[in-house]
Order: structure tokens, then sequence, then C-alpha cells
């Protein structure tokens, strides 16, 4: 669990591409956490922030499966051993998508000390 501004997040199994729109580029990460205004993701690809991109984020249990399509901007990054991780803020997600993720996270995830 990560403390965040109006919305919990929590870390969450899951998976997904980013495209870069001024090139097209495509490229696979993993998901660390996510709350309903941003995602912190990891990939072995060093991109520059403040880029756009369009991202798409599966995540699945026994429980259930969500698909997350969004843009979004690569506010953060930082390098570790492993690759590089980075935060993607949501740009023009609708409210219903932000309490559909926000429900997501307050189901999922022990945030009874938030």
């Amino acid at each position: 669990m990560t403390d965040n501004k109006k919305y919990p997040s929590c870390n969450i199994a899951g998976n997904g591409k980013l495209e870069i729109l001024s090139s097209g580029k495509k490229v696979s990460f993993k998901l660390i956490s996510i709350s309903a205004e941003s995602a912190f993701v990891q990939m072995e690809e060093n991109i520059d922030t403040s880029l756009k991109v369009l991202i798409h984020i599966v995540m699945k249990s026994s429980i259930f499966e969500v698909r997350i399509n969004a843009e979004g901007i690569i506010k953060m990054s930082r390098k570790m051993d492993s690759g590089y991780q980075y935060e993607i803020a949501f740009i023009n997600l609708s409210e219903d998508d932000q309490n559909e993720i926000n429900d997501l996270m307050v189901s999922s995830c022990d945030l009874s000390y938030v």
C-alpha cells in the first residue's frame, strides 16, 4: 500500500503495454501498484518523462479480470537494478472509471490502516 493524494493505491499483480503517442512505439511492463490517479510500472526500457502514452493494463486473479485502457503522462522515472520504474498519471479518465479502479483497490487490498 502506498500513500496517495485523493485515492488509495496498493501493490497488485498485473502487466500491460504502453504506446508512446509521439512515436507509436509499444513497450511491455509489469504493474507495481495502481490507484485511480496513476500507475507505477516497471520495464527494461528507458523512456523520457513527460511523454503522453496510451496504457493498457490487465489484472487477473481467480476472482476477477480487469482491463484498463487509458491515456497518461509519464511523470517520474527511477533507475532500478532490474530496469526502470515509472509513474504514469492517468488523464481524461471518467469519474466512473476512477470509481471502478478505486472500488477494486478497496476490495482487493487491506486498507484498514488508511
